[in-house]
């Protein structure tokens, strides 16, 4: 009995040789495959060579069949394999990097129990290799993925240990932008824009190349558009079109350059006085916004201003309109190429070749310049003034009204409806 089981063992182990010899070198052609680029021959290769044991051939065979699958796309199979190499072989060097490609591929799902799977494999990795060279990577996916979950505070504070703990890890520009995504959230009760702008704005200065850096300049702009600050959102979409041009970012960038243009003119055109224009300014001008819905200040005058033109900017302190503008208050029209609205004095200044004011029936001027203070309701025309004074109606036909010249003409209205003129030399 014991010789037929000595000559059993000894048949055996020269076909158990050849086998782990066999399994070695499909392994090496694996390898050689994977690196020539042959990506689904590899997977091939490596296949025929797995087998069992707690060695780091096999956990690595695992590992790249699984890189190959995953370039190959078949993502289920991949991440059945990661899943094994941490199972299998927990203690392996690719079993921190099996963990975080699991991790990846589910946050990418919609699926909320996903995005929560996906959280629970980064807390293994993190707490099973607290020496992994991946920590930084896993807790800037760990931050997104609490984004999603709405889970805003541990967000903030994965993505900040980013920056406090690996600043040179080649990940702060990421943690960065997902900073900026997290305190521009609507629903995030973190929200502060000014904070989002500087984390995108970082993303931008420290790294302009890296590839999410134009949805930073894009992100920067909606916000600005959103604050309803377009002079300043215009030049962030039109460096992404320009520096990023052929790229899905700079085909989103150009329809939101042309709606920040027409919302501006909408928000000129639809604004009822100049004291809500004037709120809505200085609104712009603080952090935050009013809660949707929320109505401006209601005007104390009853200075109703419709403004139309074919160029509208804006700051904190002004609105300029150009181009055949149109600026309806009352019984007052001004008609000129450049009209600026001071918002903080109150005053709208017009200006062009020929601009005109009609008062009602009771006044027609011409003149280069005119300054009207809305709140005083009291204006100056200066500049070659020419104005016709009283009902011209009233002249009967064919009668031609006397136009009367003046180097200035002050006017003055009381309670929208007397006028009062005075020249001066």
């Amino acid at each position: 009995m014991i010789r037929v089981l000595s000559r059993g063992a000894l048949v055996l182990m020269p076909l158990l040789f050849a086998a782990s010899l066999y399994a070695q070198g499909s392994y090496d052609l694996g390898n050689r495959l994977f690196a020539q680029g042959r990506i689904a021959e590899a997977a091939e290769a490596y296949e025929k060579s797995l087998h069992e044991g707690d060695n780091e051939v096999a956990a690595h065979c695992r590992f790249m069949l699984a890189s190959c699958q995953e370039r190959m796309r078949d993502f289920e199979k991949a991440t059945k394999n990661y899943r094994l190499v941490w199972q299998l072989f927990p203690r392996s060097p690719w079993a921190d990097d099996a963990l975080l490609r699991v991790a990846a591929y589910l946050s990418k799902s919609r699926d909320i129990n996903d995005i929560k799977a996906a959280k629970s494999y980064l807390l293994k990795l993190q707490g099973l290799y607290p020496q992994s060279p991946l920590l930084a990577e896993s807790l800037c996916l760990l931050g997104e993925d609490n984004m999603l979950l709405h889970e805003f505070e541990d967000a903030q504070s994965n993505l900040t240990e980013v920056l406090d703990k690996y600043p040179d890890s080649g990940f702060a520009p990421r943690a960065h932008f997902g900073l900026g995504r997290l305190y521009s959230d609507d629903d995030n009760p973190l929200r502060d824009l000014d904070r989002a702008i500087s984390e995108f704005g970082l993303v931008v200065e420290e790294s302009p190349d890296i590839s999410y850096a134009p949805w930073a300049y894009l992100s920067i702009g909606n916000i600005l558009r959103k604050q309803k600050k377009w002079e300043y959102a215009r030049p962030y979409f039109q460096t992404v079109i320009e520096r990023y041009d052929g790229t899905l970012c700079a085909a989103v960038a150009r329809p939101m350059l042309v709606l920040s243009q027409v919302e501006r003119n909408q928000f000129f055109r639809s604004l009822a006085s100049f004291e809500q224009l004037q709120a809505a300014f200085n609104q712009s001008g603080r952090p935050g916004l009013p809660t949707k819905g929320a109505r401006l200040p209601q005007p104390r005058q009853v200075i109703k201003l419709d403004i139309v033109a074919e160029e509208a900017y804006s700051d904190e302190n002004r609105a300029i309109y150009k181009g055949d503008v149109k600026l309806v208050a009352g019984k007052m029209r001004i008609f000129a190429d450049y009209v600026v609205c001071e918002l903080a004095s109150q005053v709208v200044r017009a200006s062009g070749r020929d601009t005109r004011l009609e008062f009602g029936k009771k006044l027609r001027l011409a003149c280069k310049q005119l300054r009207f203070d809305v709140k005083q309701q009291q204006g100056v025309a200066s500049g070659d003034v020419r104005f016709v004074e009283g009902p011209l109606l009233a002249m009967g036909p064919g009668v031609r009204p006397k136009v009367k010249v003046a180097k200035v003409l002050a006017f003055s209205i009381k309670n929208g409806k007397t006028l009062s003129l005075l020249e001066k030399e």
